[in-house]
């Protein structure tokens, strides 16, 4: 049962006038590609492409994607804070079920505007990426699975957003559920938008931007000062930026685990140096890089380069059929979040069926889509990859073979310009409610793969020798446990949570043994899961 502090009844939510006002406004940071939906199935720009402003045509945060991202939050978050359920509808509303009293259905609290592009003056930069979809069982494209979808790649762009609190006084217990989701935007937590499971979406407040001016319009001075702000002296509008009022939180909420109810997520962050061994290749979808050479460019290339094979590339760049993708910002190769996930997802599928686990773990790491309509979030996010150091590039050349004759088949000569042994830094994020740690336990053995040499490939032409992983190295581990579902981690404890950091000291990154505490905790999942002591 649920015990209810300092909350606010549903049948007295519309009894009051909420003389308190609170605002807040600040500035959204984009710190990953970023993709809220248009709706669109049939435009001509793109499969999928990102909402705009009709006046202005630049990109916006809708105020409900956002006010959604921030009640999914609260809704994991409220036991730890000792919030009831009554809270957070207070503080969001709630519509009753249908035929029944209007008195179950009221207004929220809480008020949030659609966040809007702050820089007039520059324009966006937008990237339409191409996708194709991969058959688990083949491993290669499913037929008629490729799209496309447009993403905002302008990493540091900012939106202005506003939020507006009206309730009782500072002692409002919402008040501490709205603190929290400032923090977690604040620390980058959040992420709003599509594809979060490809990376994307990672939003956080630009530092020093969130102010606040609050009035208690139940006193003479505060309803005067309330009407005062419309009309604002330059020496004081009522902006404030030292620290909220409303800090305190209650005991955590002692209540039942319950599947239907979200439950306080874990948190595991692993950022991974992904090194690759001989060529690497991911094709860009317009190749090639630049305007080809015609012929006498061409010679003149040749003769320049006829003696020195490191400069090869620079042809390949030009004319071969297949170069490595590039990012739009800075023309740069990487390694796209979507194909790695790709790859760790087909990995997981034989393991659960060598393990027989089923595939539930596979499910809650990577979502599902069932063909009812129905499905589920994955818990993992996985970035794109940013290389590391200058590419150097190498331009192969290759021949389709006649199965019949063993000879070369006419007019099927291509080349490619992949990457000579690459090494990318990637991302991970898993978050993990209570009854998935299987699932955290599954990417284990995923990051045991990546740490063998010739386990994994990624990219294209792996048939032909490209892509090997060679090694990967934890460079650093960011924990933020729920105590009560991680017995015996030890680290810094605040308000039900374990959070724990560790750096490698070297470019190894790091070891097992560094590791074994965590390692210990997913195996003793994975094995009541095997034995089908939990469900999965």
């Amino acid at each position: 049962m649920e015990t209810e502090v300092s909350a606010v009844p549903a049948a007295s939510a519309t009894a009051s006038y909420r003389p308190y006002y609170v605002e807040f406004r600040g500035q959204i940071e984009v710190c990953s590609p970023l993709h809220i939906g248009a709706g669109e199935d049939l435009s001509l720009h793109s499969d999928m492409p990102i909402l705009r402003d009709p006046e202005s045509g630049r990109p916006f945060i809708p105020g409900s994607s956002l006010r959604g991202v921030l009640r999914s939050h609260l809704e994991h978050e409220r036991t730890l804070l000792g919030c009831s359920k009554s809270v957070l509808e207070s503080l969001f509303g709630h519509i009753g079920p249908k035929h029944h009293d209007d008195a179950l259905t009221f207004m929220g609290r809480l008020t949030v505007w659609d966040a809007l592009w702050e820089d007039k003056t520059q324009s966006e930069t937008c990237e339409i990426r191409d996708y194709v979809t991969i058959d688990p069982e083949t491993g290669a494209s499913a037929r008629g699975k490729k799209f496309d979808a447009e993403s905002l790649l302008r990493t540091g762009a900012r939106f202005s957003f506003r939020l507006i609190y009206e309730g009782d006084g500072e002692k409002d217990r919402e008040l501490m559920l709205l603190h929290e989701a400032l923090d977690a935007l604040k620390e980058g937590r959040l992420r709003v938008g599509a594809k979060s499971g490809w990376g994307f979406g990672q939003v956080c407040l630009a530092p020093g931007s969130l102010e606040y001016r609050s009035y208690q319009r139940q006193e003479t001075k505060g309803l005067s000062e309330f009407l005062a702000m419309r009309f604002p002296s330059p020496e004081d509008d009522g902006w404030r930026q030292e620290s909220f009022p409303w800090q305190n939180v209650g005991e955590p909420l002692a209540e039942p685990f319950d599947p239907k109810q979200p439950s306080p997520l874990s948190f595991l962050e692993f950022d991974l140096r992904v090194q690759c061994e001989g060529p690497v290749l991911v094709k860009s979808a317009i190749p090639p890089l630049m305007e080809p050479l015609d012929e006498a460019e061409r010679g003149e290339l040749e003769r320049k380069l006829k003696g020195d094979p490191d400069r090869w590339s620079e042809m390949g760049l030009r004319e071969a059929d297949h170069v490595f993708l590039l990012s739009s910002t800075d023309e740069k190769p990487y390694l796209p979040g979507s194909s790695l996930r790709g790859v760790l997802r087909s990995q997981a599928l034989r393991i659960c069926r060598s393990q027989l686990t089923g595939d539930e773990p596979l499910e809650q790491l990577f979502g599902v889509q069932k063909g009812d309509g129905t499905g589920q979030k994955g818990c993992i996010e996985i970035g794109d990859g940013v290389l590391e150091g200058e590419p150097n590039y190498v331009y192969l050349d290759h021949v389709a073979i006649d199965r019949i004759t063993g000879a070369a088949e006419d007019k099927k000569k291509f080349s490619t310009c992949g990457l000579d042994s690459p090494a990318f830094k990637v991302k991970v994020r898993l978050s993990i409610a209570p009854h998935q740690i299987a699932s955290a336990a599954l990417f284990a053995f995923l990051l045991r793969d990546l740490m063998n040499p010739g386990r994994l490939w990624v990219g294209s032409g792996t048939s032909r020798g490209y892509g090997m992983v060679q090694q990967t190295a934890i460079q650093e581990l960011h924990v933020n446990l729920v105590a009560r579902d991680w017995d015996g981690v030890e680290g810094e404890r605040q308000q039900g949570r374990v959070k724990k950091t560790m750096k490698a000291s070297g470019p190894k990154g790091l070891d097992w043994d560094e590791l074994k505490w965590l390692w210990e905790l997913l195996d003793s999942a994975w094995q009541r899961v095997r034995l089908r002591e939990v469900p999965a």
